[in-house]
């Protein structure tokens, strides 16, 4: 990249979102250009990083709609704390991206999951029941982001252990407002998700204080 787009786009992160070549976008909301860098990787995507702050969390957002899409990049670009959002584009990207196969055999492991229901290929609560049905993948918070208000879908969704089921505001301001305390509450408050659990059959006596 040239050093005039290198300079444009760091001048750019601090009033809208940075979106890599590979649908992940970089939310360092209204940060002063001086303390934003951009790196450079080897397939070409970039990657905007403040060097005074602490390392950004990775949130997946799920939803095969592209005006929602915008809608939720441009709603993370208004969250205070450092926000690396990747995007999924239906249910099958999605299940590829957290199961780490394919061409996501090394992106990161997501500390959020939002889920829109009404994707192009598996539906919502399939991929749901996936994740939660997956040792490996049933510890990550889910949270169901959908305009929709159906109780047969809100009472699904909890059936399949969804962590939270949120009714996406139609508006930008209520957008913004509900996605900031939502990575609040679940990617910064909530602490990371430990590796994989030992044997289950570790019995009780095991565990206590001798």
């Amino acid at each position: 990249m040239r050093e005039d787009q290198q300079t444009r786009g760091v001048g750019l992160v601090s009033r809208l979102p940075a979106v890599r070549n590979d649908g992940c976008l970089v939310a360092w909301p209204w940060l002063a250009a001086a303390a934003v860098a951009t790196a450079m990787h080897a397939d070409g995507s970039e990657t905007s990083v403040n060097s005074e702050t602490v390392d950004p969390v990775d949130v997946l957002y799920v939803d095969s709609d592209p005006v929602g899409v915008l809608m939720v990049q441009q709603s993370f670009a208004q969250v205070e704390t450092p926000v690396r959002l990747h995007i999924a584009r239906d249910g099958g990207q999605a299940l590829r991206f957290v199961r780490r196969v394919g061409e996501y055999r090394s992106a990161p492991g997501p500390r959020l999951i939002l889920l829109e229901l009404d994707l192009a290929d598996v539906p919502g609560l399939g991929v749901l029941a996936e994740i939660k049905a997956d040792s490996d993948l049933m510890t990550i918070p889910v949270v169901i982001f959908s305009a929709s208000q159906d109780p047969l879908f809100i009472r699904g969704s909890y059936a399949l252990h969804a962590n939270a089921y949120v009714v996406k505001p139609a508006n930008f301001d209520g957008l913004a407002a509900v996605i900031r305390q939502l990575t609040i509450s679940f990617a910064w408050l909530i602490p990371p998700q430990p590796g994989p659990m030992p044997d289950a059959r570790v019995s009780v006596a095991q565990s206590r204080a001798p």
